[in-house]
C-alpha cells in the first residue's frame, strides 16, 4: 500500500518537531559566551565539509539503491548519532566545557550533517513527485511548509526542556532517534521504494560540459551560496549574538519558533498564487536583507521585539527562497536526474556556508554584534542578478539548452 502524502506529511512533522527540540538545546549550549568562537565555527565548518562528501555519496547511492532506500539508511545514521550526541553532551554542571563543546559540535555538526546530506537530495526528489501529486512546487512548499513548522513548535518544546532539566540534550535526542527510526522504517516498508528507482541508463542521465558550465553561471546557483553565507550563517550565530545583547533563552526559543512558524504560514499560503520562481527568490533575497538589518539593530536595542520581528522576517524570505531556487535547479535537469539538482542545490548552499562561518567567526571577535551587518548588502546583489541576467537551463533531454527569460 502506496502511503498518502497526507499521513507521510504528519510523521514528517513529527519528527521534524524533535529534530527542531533536539537542535535549539545543542544550540544554546554551544552559543554559550564564556566559549571560545570557534567552536562555532567549527561546527558549521565540520557541518559543511561532511554535508558536501555526504550528498556525493547520497547521489551515488540513490543510482544503486534508489531514493527510498538511500533515505531510510541517511535515517537511521542520524538515528545512531543523535545517541552519540546525547552521550557526549552530558552535562550536570549545566555547561559544556570546552572540549566537550568541539565534541559536541562535530558530532552534531559534521555527523548529523553527511547524514542528512546522504538523504536530501533523494528527499526532496521524492516528495516533488510524490505518487497522487500534480505540481512539483505545490509539494515542496507542502513539505517545507511542515518543515517550518516542526521547527516552530519544536524549540518551544525543547526550551521548556531545557528550563526544567539540565540533561535536555540526553531526552530529546533519544526521542529524536525514535522519530528517526520510525521515518527510516515507513520509508523501508513502503511501495515507494520501487516507485521512484531513478534511471540506470539512456542518454537522459548524461550531461554535456557546456550545459554544466551554463549551469553553474546560473545566478540561482550563486543565490544559494548568498543565502548560506547570510541566513544560514546569521542563524548559526544566533544564540552567540542574544546572549552578546544580555538577553535570555526565551528570547532565543521565541525567535525561533517565530521564525518558523512565518515561514510555515507564508508556504502554506503562497503556493496558490506565487508568481514565477526567479520573482519570488528575488524578493525573499530582500527579505533576508531585511531580516539581518532588524537583527543588528536588536543588538543595540534592548528588549526582544527586534529579534522576533526580525526572525519573522527571516523565516518568510528563506522559506520562499529555498524552494524557489530549488526549484529553478531541479527544472535544469534531465527528467530523469532531478534529484542532481536538488543537490545541486544543496552543494551550493553548503559552500557559502563554509565561507560564511569562517568570515563570522573570523570578525565576531572585533566587531561584535554588528558582525553581520555588511552581510546585509549580498542578499541584494544576487536579487538584482536573478533580475537582470537570463539563465541558461537543460531542457528533458539532456542536450538542448533554453533560455529562461521568466524574470
Amino acid at each position: 500500500m502506496i502511503l498518502s502524502f497526507r499521513a507521510f506529511w504528519w510523521i514528517a512533522l513529527a519528527s521534524n518537531v524533535a529534530a527542531g527540540a533536539q537542535g535549539v538545546a545543542v544550540a544554546w549550549y554551544l552559543g554559550d559566551e564564556n566559549l571560545p568562537a570557534s567552536v562555532l565555527v567549527a561546527f558549521q565548518l565540520s557541518s559543511v565539509v561532511s554535508g558536501l562528501f555526504g550528498i556525493a555519496t547520497g547521489s551515488a547511492m540513490a543510482r544503486r539503491l534508489g531514493p527510498m532506500r538511500t533515505v531510510s539508511i541517511a535515517l537511521l545514521l542520524e538515528a545512531s548519532l543523535c545517541v552519540a550526541v546525547a552521550f557526549i553532551a552530558l552535562a550536570p554542571h549545566g555547561a559544556f566545557d570546552a572540549a566537550q563543546a568541539y565534541a559536541t559540535a562535530l558530532t552534531a555538526g559534521a555527523g548529523i550533517s553527511f547524514a542528512a546530506g546522504v538523504g536530501g537530495p533523494s528527499w526532496v526528489a521524492i516528495v516533488s513527485r510524490w505518487p497522487g501529486s500534480t505540481d512539483e512546487k505545490t509539494q515542496l512548499l507542502r513539505d517545507n511548509a511542515q518543515f517550518q513548522l516542526g521547527r516552530f513548535v519544536g524549540p518551544l518544546i525543547g526550551g521548556w526542556v531545557l528550563v526544567i532539566t539540565v540533561f535536555s540534550v540526553q531526552w530529546l535526542a533519544a526521542v529524536n532517534a525514535l522519530s528517526f527510526v520510525m521515518v527510516a522504517w515507513i520509508f523501508w516498508s513502503s511501495r515507494l521504494k520501487g516507485e521512484a528507482a531513478p534511471a540506470t541508463s539512456g542518454r537522459s542521465s548524461g550531461r554535456s560540459p557546456l550545459a554544466v558550465g551554463k549551469i553553474m553561471r546560473d545566478p540561482a546557483v550563486w543565490a544559494f551560496v548568498t543565502v548560506a553565507m547570510t541566513a544560514d550563517t546569521i542563524r548559526t550565530f544566533l544564540p552567540r549574538l542574544i546572549r552578546l545583547a544580555g538577553e535570555p533563552e526565551w528570547v532565543f526559543v521565541g525567535t525561533l519558533a517565530l521564525l518558523a512558524l512565518s515561514a510555515a504560514a507564508g508556504g502554506a499560503l503562497s503556493g496558490r498564487f506565487l508568481p514565477s520562481d526567479r520573482v519570488v527568490a528575488a524578493y525573499a533575497l530582500l527579505g533576508i536583507t531585511l531580516s539581518i538589518a532588524t537583527w543588528s539593530a536588536a543588538v543595540v536595542v534592548p528588549g526582544p521585539t527586534m529579534w522576533m520581528l526580525g526572525g519573522a522576517f527571516m523565516g518568510i524570505s528563506v522559506a520562499l527562497v529555498t524552494v524557489a531556487l530549488t526549484k529553478i535547479l531541479m527544472d535544469a535537469q534531465p527528467a530523469a536526474s532531478r534529484a542532481r539538482g536538488a543537490a545541486l542545490a544543496m552543494g551550493a548552499r553548503t559552500v557559502g556556508s563554509a565561507a560564511g562561518g569562517v568570515i563570522a567567526g573570523a570578525t565576531l571577535a572585533l566587531f561584535g554584534g554588528l558582525t553581520f551587518v555588511p552581510f546585509a548588502v549580498l542578499p541584494v546583489l544576487a536579487a538584482l542578478a536573478l533580475r537582470a541576467r537570463k539563465s541558461a537551463h537543460v531542457d528533458g533531454d539532456g542536450d538542448r539548452v533554453a533560455l529562461d527569460v521568466e524574470a
